[in-house]
């Protein structure tokens, strides 16, 4: 089974036990009862007495052994992992196949329409007249271009390279991910003998590739996430006595423990709009899903985005165990990796703009370049110095080696064609493919017989997936259950509506006489109660399209076919419908008083109950059979269009009827409950600190600590919720216009796909600037803003959407300050982790940018998971959060971090390394801290630090409230309530971009 932890583990040097007679015997000794069981291991022994487990699975299996308890604190990852395989190895139960991958001459092009130069009003209206248009071939670009490599059973390995250079394209390319993508004809990519195009075809659940962006049902708790992916790849052959509901109840416990998510098990999932479990615990989520699959070879597209330092080494950690044990062979691309983290790797690839300029063992990699001539950096990792080769602004020759070092990415790879290390690993290829050439057909028999004995009975030969039709479709059904009840107010709400309208409808034709002059009128309500149940149903479009990400993720990993999903939503469906028409029909039919007879009151609710079914059913296969959202509505609004037209009837006509604000902004005791089940949940826990003209402020926390959640406190962007405690700005409590004054760039870079940067950037100074700049002054500093972001390269380029517009993660970062900056923030820019998922040039890049405006006397609070050294001394100061959202020290970081570490060496077990990095290091104190049962927070409190702080905050109150200036923007109210223009100059501008819209996507 794969599993991944975040916890490290106890005991490494433990070998799995013996597999003996299954006999029981129980030795009373000191007044407890020791049990033989089949597996009993020398640590059991040793340890103090045998601890009685109560895991049904390991019961059935005479396990006794504590570090195999999930729910033991002796749990260790790595001996339940190699006592699992020795078990299946000594009793003969098959296990999934197991593969490593070889490519050659690897060269992929793309064919989206995110190169596509996006067509005008002209372009579209002369398509039908231009013959030409019709037949012209895709545009095509080259990605990767000749990649050589060769990866073993069992080895993992790293992909390095700046944003745009091909890692993600190379990672799908590996496990068939060939969306928009096209290999060439001349490339080799084989699977220990078995080709490409075979392997994709018949064995494509053998590969796995997770994502950079978390795609999760939100309504879905963490634990019913975990056991839909676990029933989904629970096999036939299995141990012997454990049914497949013991299995999927214990590898999903046995994965919460190594996660670390026990605590979030009965938490919804979320996502950008729905409150659920963090951002790192959502990433560690996809991570276990992706895991569950037990595939041979995974793809793990930078899945550290969102985790701190000490979580992300632990999954990696786990993925080398499991490559160990499980012989699988997992490709991940990580843009951050510590040193700790890139030695946990057997092979690494460095790409540059799509070409390959190393690959071979990862300790040979640094040692290459420095051959090359290229300087290292004191205290910069393996990672960074290798993906450091591929920026010429960071990149630095050696003395004496300036004018001889390779820089562009043709002269790298020439460099690299040319060294010996790639002469020895195309040797290496050649005998990998003279070895299982010959083997091709025996290796894939041998791949369909292991498939045949871990498949349900009765599937065809041909099927990918593991368990059998109706399984899925079962499976697929208890999980649209498990949603609707977890998202129980959307479906009231809905009810309530119908209830409404019935009650309007209704209304409107109540006390009808029942004469011949009323026949139009039952004419309409017949006619409205088939209506508003056909518009009723066009929702069922944006819940088709808000799950088919996921969906689109579960059919790759090969969970189930995407008619069994669709059968089980339609069967999940009908019953809802029933119970919302019951309530509407009755209400309508009564209250206009229709005929009051059974028969005729069961034919009304037979055909509008019928009309309601068939109509879902269109605009479900409508959503099936496009590809966007707009695509969609665009069809179903034509289609309502025309029954409205022609279901209707003819209206008989009786007659003609009659600047930067120099404030310091400072919260005290500040607190945040929210109610979760009835119950009161404190996420905040008398918070407190500043944030002054020009300083730059790091918010940082292990998952979960609350960063995030203070930071939208402090923006005023709770969505719900009780906020308590003192927030002022110059010593007096938040005006109604400090939304206004204050930037808010989110962890998710969400723009409208459709627009150019410059649009974007007009739009926001448009609308955010205040009613007395002129509208010319304005487009002048978005202008300005485009300038100071360095973004006049791809000013005019189209945004795109993530992965198929801007080409870097960068860019979209650079585009998402630039629209806040672009509405004049006159007092604070807030920032949530502004350099997640981007390599280290491009977060050096944009802290670079931040103190440039900081240095500017804009205020800056962000968060940040894992800074390198280098980003970490950028900052000024650093509010770290403890669990519980609490202050664990807020302070200066001083030169070299020595103030920040001069106070947690004072308390914590060991000192801060010479050589390691300052964040990583406190991350890892207050990480670890049920380990060492320090309360980090409880130190704070009591810490001369803080009463330091306590002053600082009674000064700042006071110095502020006596200096304000009712000049200011936030003391003149330059804003109209919470916005900067009234709504007579809102609407031209608002109305404007809805048409721009609809033009770039005719």
């Amino acid at each position: 089974m794969a599993e991944v932890g975040n916890k490290p583990s106890n005991a490494t040097h433990h070998e799995a036990e013996e597999i003996k007679p299954n006999k029981m015997t129980a030795n009373k000794s000191e007044g407890c009862t020791e049990t033989a069981s089949p597996i009993v291991s020398d640590d059991a022994k040793l340890s103090n007495g045998v601890e009685r487990l109560q895991d049904p699975v390991l019961q059935k299996l005479g396990l006794s052994n504590h570090m195999l308890n999930h729910s033991s604190p002796s749990f260790d990852f790595q001996a339940w992992s190699r006592t699992l395989v020795k078990l299946r190895s000594q009793l003969n139960v098959p296990t999934p196949p197991r593969s490593g991958f070889a490519f050659k001459s690897l060269t992929v092009r793309g064919s989206s329409a995110a190169i596509e130069k996006q067509g005008t009003v002209w372009t579209i209206l002369t398509f039908p007249l231009d013959p030409r248009a019709w037949f012209r071939p895709k545009q095509t670009k080259t990605i990767l271009q000749g990649l050589d490599g060769l990866v073993h059973k069992g080895e993992l390995l790293l992909v390095l390279g700046r944003p745009g250079s091909g890692c993600s394209t190379f990672l799908k390319t590996i496990t068939g991910q060939m969306r928009d993508l096209d290999i060439d004809s001349a490339s080799v990519l084989q699977y220990t003998g078995v080709p490409y195009r075979i392997m994709t075809r018949q064995f494509k659940g053998e590969l796995t590739y997770n994502g950079e962006v978390d795609e999760n049902l939100p309504y879905l708790t963490v634990a019913q996430t975990l056991e839909f992916a676990a029933a989904m790849r629970t096999p036939r052959a299995r141990l012997p006595g454990i049914t497949r509901k013991d299995r999927v109840k214990h590898v999903v416990q046995v994965m919460l423990t190594v996660f670390g998510l026990s605590h979030t098990k009965n938490t919804i999932v979320g996502n950008d709009y729905v409150r659920g479990v963090s951002g790192g615990e959502r990433k560690r989520v996809s991570i276990a899903e992706t895991a569950l699959s037990e595939v041979a070879i995974s793809a793990w597209d930078n899945s550290t985005r969102g985790l701190d330092a000490e979580s992300a080494l632990h999954f990696v950690s786990r993925l080398r165990t499991l490559s160990d044990l499980t012989q699988s062979s997992n490709a991940a691309a990580i843009y951050q990796s510590s040193q700790s983290i890139f030695d946990l790797f057997d092979k690494i690839l460095v790409l540059y703009e799509g070409r390959e300029i190393f690959f071979g063992r990862a300790s040979s990699a640094p040692a290459y370049f420095e051959r090359t001539g290229w300087q290292r950096h004191a205290r910069q990792t393996s990672g960074d110095y290798s993906t450091t080769i591929t920026d010429p602004e960071q990149s630095v020759a050696k003395e004496g080696h300036e004018d001889s070092v390779p820089r562009t990415p043709k002269d790298l790879s020439r460099h690299w064609l040319n060294s010996t290390e790639y002469a020895r690993l195309m040797e290496e290829i050649e005998k990998y493919q003279k070895d299982f050439d010959l083997q091709q057909e025996t290796t894939r028999k041998l791949f369909e017989s292991i498939r045949r004995n871990l498949k349900a009975k009765g599937m065809l030969r041909r099927a990918i997936q593991t368990v059998s039709f109706p399984m899925q479709t079962a499976l697929c059904a208890k999980r649209a259950t498990q949603q609707l009840w977890n998202d129980k107010g959307s479906t009231f709400t809905t009810l309530i509506g119908e209830i409404i309208i019935a009650l309007v409808v209704g209304s409107i034709f109540y006390g009808t006489p029942e004469t011949s002059d009323a026949f139009l009128s039952y004419g309409s309500v017949l006619f409205f109660s088939v209506l508003l149940n056909v518009l009723m149903s066009v929702t069922d479009i944006h819940n088709l399209y808000k799950g088919r990400p996921v969906i689109t993720k579960q059919v790759s990993y090969a969970f189930y076919r995407p008619s069994a999903d669709a059968l089980a939503s339609v069967l999940v469906a009908i019953p809802v419908k029933f119970v919302i028409a019951v309530f509407f029909n009755i209400i309508l039919y009564f209250l206009v008083g229709l005929a009051y007879t059974a028969s005729q009151f069961f034919i009304f609710f037979l055909f509008v109950f019928t009309t309601t079914l068939a109509m879902s059913m269109i605009f479900r296969t409508i959503a099936a059979a496009t590809m966007t959202l707009p695509q969609a509505m665009a069809i179903s609004g034509f289609l309502v269009l025309a029954l409205v037209t022609y279901a209707g009837f003819v209206v008989v006509n009786k007659g003609t009827a009659p600047q930067v604000d120099q404030g310091v902004f400072a919260w005290r005791k500040l607190t945040y409950d929210v109610m979760i089940k009835g119950e009161s949940r404190r996420l905040l826990n008398d918070a407190c600190g500043w944030v002054k003209p020009g300083s730059m402020i790091a918010l940082m926390g292990v998952s979960g600590a609350g960063k995030t959640t203070l930071l939208n406190a402090l923006a005023q962007r709770m969505p719900a919720g009780d906020v308590k405690g003192e927030l002022y700005v110059k010593g007096k409590p938040l005006p109604e216009s400090f939304k206004s004054g204050v930037g808010y760039v989110q962890q998710q870079d969400v723009h409208l796909e459709t627009s150019t940067v410059r649009e974007a950037l007009q739009f926001s100074a448009m609308l955010r600037q205040p009613r007395d700049i002129p509208i010319r002054q304005k487009l002048e500093f978005a202008e300005e803003t485009i300038h100071l972001l360095g973004m006049d390269d791809f000013a005019d380029a189209i945004v795109g959407l993530p992965g198929k517009g801007l080409n870097a993660e960068e860019q979209r970062k650079r585009l998402s300050i630039g629209v806040e900056l672009a509405g004049k923030p006159s007092l604070l820019l807030f920032l949530d982790e502004p350099t997640s998922g981007l390599d280290s040039q491009s977060s050096e890049a944009i802290l670079a940018l931040l103190k440039k405006l900081a240095a500017g006397g804009l205020g800056i609070l962000c968060t940040i998971h894992q800074p390198s050294a280098m980003l970490f001394q950028r900052f000024d100061r650093l509010l770290l959060m403890a669990r519980g959202g609490k202050v664990a020290y807020f302070g200066d970081i001083g030169n070299f971090s020595e103030a920040v570490l001069r106070y947690f060496d004072a308390r914590a077990p060991r000192r801060c390394k010479d050589a390691e990095n300052p964040a990583k290091y406190i991350l890892g104190m207050i990480g670890n801290t049920d380990d060492q049962d320090i309360d980090w927070s409880g130190l704070w409190d009591r810490s001369t630090e803080a009463n330091v702080v306590s002053t600082e905050l009674e000064r700042i109150s006071k110095s502020s409230s006596q200096t304000t200036s009712p000049e200011s923007d936030l003391g003149q109210g330059r804003t109209h309530g919470t916005y900067r223009l009234p709504l007579s100059s809102q609407l031209p501008i608002t109305v404007q971009d809805p048409f721009t819209l609809l033009l770039a996507t005719q």
